[in-house]
């Protein structure tokens, strides 16, 4: 695939349905592919999200704040 086809933000897929059309049979894959990148996403956000307040929380349980 040339440089120039390739989609900056669904570049990843690009790639999946490219190798699935190289090697044929897998137009199954470019879902789960998907599926799989989107479950990742959340989990980054997902701990993204919950780091900081536990990170206060423990500091709260070491008594390192002001009283």
């Amino acid at each position: 695939m040339p440089s120039a086809d390739v989609h900056i933000v669904s570049g990843f897929f690009q790639a999946m349905a490219a190798g699935a059309r190289d090697f044929g049979g897998l137009a199954w894959l470019i879902p789960f592919a998907a599926t799989l990148y989107v479950v990742g996403n959340i989990g980054g956000v997902g701990a993204w999200l919950t780091g900081p307040a536990r990170v206060a929380f423990v500091i709260g349980l070491d008594r390192y704040f002001p009283p």
